[in-house]
């Protein structure tokens, strides 16, 4: 029987075309998947992940969101977020302004991070400029799209590319690919950054942790408040882009006004 895992993928497509699974008059996609060449970098290097992790499926939004089909298309929308959610992984790129930018790292090299031994008087510590990982996302392309936002939240597990990162976090832990080991040392930098001894404070994590759910309202509101401040290239995708999490937080809290928020099932999903 073959293995029913797959991977998913959260990228931002740029600004020449929008995402196929938009709902504007304009939105894309592609019926038949492309040769290896011919495809978005990140798409091509998403696949190159997939293996090398030992998995085989790989869910991207540019050929899966049938725009032909309009029924098709509309149940894949209203079921995005459980998309993300029961995913093995979701691969984000965090990194770049479009798809042809790619996954740092594995077809392009990532920034070299900066490391040295000090000697403190009684013996070596190695040290190591810190850049913290949530900096890169939350500075990125991919952190102001309306449509990322619930993938990257509702994803049980994320591996998070950066132009200086590899990144992931999953619903206990969180690590990064430099250098790890305890942070005995902090040496402030005039740009506000630090080098430090290796390793990831809790303060570094990325997305919130499944117990901040447990906060209610209080958590919801604050998800609204950061979703608001996505862009989106239509006004009406904005109840589908964050159905996902409207859905979750009906099912995981008391916050039952919720449903006044649920997203249509009218034809605007058709576009």
């Amino acid at each position: 029987m073959a293995d029913p895992r797959y991977v998913t993928l959260s990228y931002v497509w740029g600004n020449s075309e929008a995402s196929p699974d938009s709902t504007g008059p304009s939105a894309t996609t592609a019926p038949i998947l492309p040769e290896t060449s011919k495809l978005p970098k990140v798409v091509s290097d998403a696949m190159k992940v997939v293996l090398g992790l030992g998995y085989r499926y790989l869910w991207v939004d540019r050929y899966c969101v049938p725009q032909n089909d309009h029924a098709a298309k509309r149940i894949q929308i209203h079921n995005m977020g459980n998309v993300y959610a029961m995913s093995a992984l979701t691969i984000i790129a965090a990194a770049g302004e479009d798809a042809d930018y790619g996954l740092p790292g594995v077809s392009s090299v990532q920034v070299p991070q900066l490391w040295a031994s000090v000697f403190n008087g009684h013996k070596k510590l190695p040290v190591v400029y810190h850049h913290p990982p949530h900096r890169d996302v939350i500075r990125s392309k991919w952190a102001t799209r309306g449509w990322t936002y619930q993938e990257g939240l509702l994803s049980k597990r994320r591996l998070i590319f950066s132009d200086r990162h590899v990144f992931f976090q999953c619903q206990r832990m969180h690590t990064g690919g430099g250098l790890i080991g305890p942070q005995k040392l902090r040496l402030p930098l005039k740009d506000g950054t630090e080098a430090s001894a290796m390793g990831y404070a809790k303060t570094d994590a990325i997305l919130p942790y499944p117990e901040a759910w447990e906060l209610g309202e209080k958590f919801f509101w604050a998800r609204v408040t950061d979703f608001s401040g996505r862009t989106l290239s239509y006004d009406t995708d904005a109840l589908n882009a964050i159905g996902g999490i409207l859905t979750a937080f009906m099912e995981k809290s008391d916050v039952k006004s919720l449903e006044c928020f649920s997203p249509v099932s009218s034809g605007k999903a058709d576009g």
